[in-house]
């Protein structure tokens, strides 16, 4: 059973303390800080965790906050959080926070980044999620595993202007939107309530959509758009034209279909889109990279 925090008494760890820690932080509502008692900031560079620190006290003061340099990977368990946030700037780091996540706390993360291919032509992309239970939990570690398979280990500095101005400009309104949607999910574990969002949303230049995410086991592809469809069934929907989206994860053969389901005002689902994601066959080829 999850255990959900108390007003006033709400302990945050929140690892990594870059821009994307920042916005989240100025993202959330004021009173936000009313269910919360303790803020403990850990990251790897000098000052940066003591930065947000003071960001933090300046929009809540009674909030006590602990800054630490520290690599909040190995650092969570044991620490007696409520609720861990993942702004970090790595598929490997967000992984291993999803991994140590326990029955006694959440997880709320987010990453955005650039698929494979040539920086031009490669889709841009993002999700973010919240981990309170076991099945939220396998199905963010499939996509994160997934995606792992495809790209790059990489951190933000290979989305700055110095490195791809085009991604760095194109993903700042997605990373805005993500953060909201981490917010979101943020808001609904400290205020101990059920998140009124699927715990796991993807991120296009289209829009944001629910997500599910599936194994693919090798079946044709008119199988596995039944199975995208029937894993929908559990999703009240109201809204028409796409509105959710299906990762099918083939890890061994690294590969990643997303398929796009529109409902139409008679509710009836179809596949009407395939976004498909893969490992770059060349050496040479650019890989996706991911931030926060």
């Amino acid at each position: 059973m999850t255990r959900h925090p108390k007003a006033g008494r709400t302990h945050v760890v929140q690892v990594g303390t870059n821009r994307g820690g920042h916005a989240f932080v100025e993202t959330l509502a004021p009173e936000t800080g009313a269910a919360l008692a303790r803020w403990t900031l850990l990251d790897t560079k000098p000052k940066r965790a003591a930065d947000l620190a003071a960001a933090i006290h300046a929009r809540f003061p009674d909030v006590q906050t602990d800054a630490q340099h520290a690599d909040g990977r190995n650092a969570v368990e044991g620490m007696g959080a409520d609720v861990v946030v993942a702004t970090v700037d790595t598929l490997e780091a967000t992984r291993s926070l999803i991994d140590a996540q326990r029955a006694e706390h959440a997880v709320c993360f987010q990453l955005v980044g650039r698929g494979p291919g040539p920086a031009v032509a490669a889709g841009r992309l993002g999700f973010a999620g919240v981990v309170r239970d076991d099945h939220a939990k396998a199905s963010a570690r499939l996509l994160l595993d997934g995606f792992g398979t495809i790209s790059a280990a990489a951190s933000s500095r290979a989305l700055t202007a110095a490195g791809d101005p085009m991604s760095a400009a194109m993903l700042q309104p997605m990373r805005l939107t993500a953060t909201r949607q981490t917010a979101r999910y943020f808001a609904d574990v400290v205020g101990g309530s059920e998140c009124t969002d699927p715990p796991l949303m993807f991120f296009t230049s289209a829009g944001q959509f629910p997500l599910t995410v599936l194994a693919d086991t090798g079946e044709t592809f008119s199988v596995q758009k039944v199975r995208a469809l029937a894993a929908l069934d559990a999703f009240p929907m109201r809204r028409v034209g796409i509105v959710a989206v299906v990762a099918l994860v083939g890890i061994d053969e690294r590969r990643i279909d997303v398929l796009f389901v529109a409902r139409s005002r008679e509710d009836r689902r179809r596949v009407i889109e395939v976004t498909e994601f893969r490992a770059p066959a060349q050496r040479y080829a650019a890989p996706a990279v991911f931030t926060d």
